[in-house]
């Protein structure tokens, strides 16, 4: 999935609740800038066991939809 900058800093969560499923390119004026991407195989809390928890299975286009509405 591809979305600005400026998207991501508005829904910071639920793009980090998105990249469990995929990798999210972050663009900036229309250049990709970044990748937000699993930790595969890495512990992602103190203490934890290397399993990463995903919430919901979240559909890229519901959220953005919610966050346009939102607006």
């Amino acid at each position: 999935m591809i979305v600005s900058a400026t998207e991501v800093r508005s829904s910071f969560g639920k793009y980090l609740d998105l990249a469990a499923g995929e990798d999210i390119i972050i663009t900036r004026n229309g250049v990709a800038v970044a990748r937000l991407t699993v930790l595969d195989g890495e512990d992602t809390e103190p203490g934890g066991t290397g399993e990463r928890k995903a919430r919901a299975n979240l559909d890229p286009k519901t959220v953005k939809d919610e966050t346009l509405t939102r607006r």
